[in-house]
């Protein structure tokens, strides 16, 4: 995945307790298929999410958990594949 610009984007789906949410990630990589989101919410692999890129938007981008890393700051990095 290359680095890109820090883009603020809208992640919505259920956390690691089953809780939906919303709220705002930043966009740190984009390869192929693939995105790379960095986001305090506590999330788990394999789960299902939506991404909204613009904040006027109506569509909301499918995709799913791969990956997430932990950082000691309590941010995690999260790779999601996009459907």
């Amino acid at each position: 995945m290359s680095p890109k610009e820090h883009l603020d984007i809208t992640v919505r789906g259920k956390d690691i307790f089953g809780a939906s949410f919303g709220e705002r990630a930043k966009l740190t990589a984009v390869a192929d298929s693939e995105v790379c989101l960095s986001m305090w919410r506590p999330v788990a692999e394999h789960a299902l999410v939506e991404v909204q890129f613009y904040d006027n938007e109506n569509y909301w981008l499918q995709g799913q958990i791969m990956k997430v890393t932990k950082h000691l700051d309590g941010t995690q990095t999260v790779r999601v594949k996009m459907h």
